[in-house]
């Protein structure tokens, strides 16, 4: 009688929906790193965004080829940050900016980089395996002729030792990315950054355009997303960095 009790309030309780799998992946401060308060501005923000949609998520962080083919499979319902690229977007809805930044050439100070066709010519730029190539028309152009070439170490800290060996002419990075990395590497003070940004990063949630309900999960991600731009709550997570 006791178990048939047990059985029939365990049959009452609420179903608690399972948590919502995401996956981001470590080494990309301040915005994703599990190490990072928070997980980095990134993950703070996708947390918030579901904590206002009253749904529960779990955030695995895996090595980033790993779990973004994992995503591309339906084992992650979404991934994050990712930039935007043609590849990426015939595969992905992309959620709107998570965050909005610019992405410089960072070269050393005793080294000049001219952004034309013949200050291109012969130099090398460094992007880490898995970033995607910067859209600035003179780099892609440069690059996609074979006036440039392109070296692509494991990750940032890599490509700064690379530039400061002569190993390559610059790297290009989200300017709040390579502050971090220079700072972490010891190498602030050797480099100097473009005048002028080579493109505009926007960093999003991306789902597989494959899976069932993705294109509404990133609706109703947006929907919040705007929500707490509007009501400054977006500004004052990113203040608290």
């Amino acid at each position: 009688m006791r178990l048939l009790y047990y059985l029939l309030f365990a049959l009452c309780l609420p179903l608690q929906a399972a948590p919502l799998a995401l996956t981001s992946g470590n080494d990309y401060a301040p915005f994703a790193d599990q190490d990072l308060p928070g997980g980095g501005l990134a993950t703070r923000v996708v947390r918030a965004v579901f904590e206002r949609l009253g749904e529960p998520i779990r955030v695995d962080w895996l090595p980033w080829k790993r779990g973004y083919a994992l995503t591309l499979e339906g084992r992650y319902a979404a991934t994050f940050p990712y930039i935007h690229s043609p590849e990426r977007e015939a595969l992905f809805h992309y959620s709107e900016p998570i965050f909005v930044g610019k992405s410089y050439l960072y070269t050393l100070k005793t080294r000049t980089l001219s952004l034309s066709e013949a200050g291109l010519r012969g130099r090398s730029l460094c992007v880490p395996l898995g970033w995607s190539l910067p859209q600035s028309p003179i780099l892609v152009a440069a690059i996609h002729s074979g006036a440039m070439q392109v070296e692509r170490p494991a990750d940032l800290a890599a490509c700064a030792q690379m530039v400061r060996l002569g190993r390559a002419d610059a790297f290009n990075a989200q300017e709040l990315i390579a502050e971090q990395v220079l700072l972490e590497v010891g190498l602030s003070s050797q480099f100097q950054r473009s005048a002028e940004p080579v493109m505009v990063v926007e960093l999003a949630l991306i789902a597989a355009k494959q899976q069932a309900g993705s294109a509404e999960l990133v609706a109703r991600f947006n929907q919040a997303l705007r929500a707490m731009r509007e009501d400054g709550s977006y500004q004052r997570l990113l203040s608290a960095r």
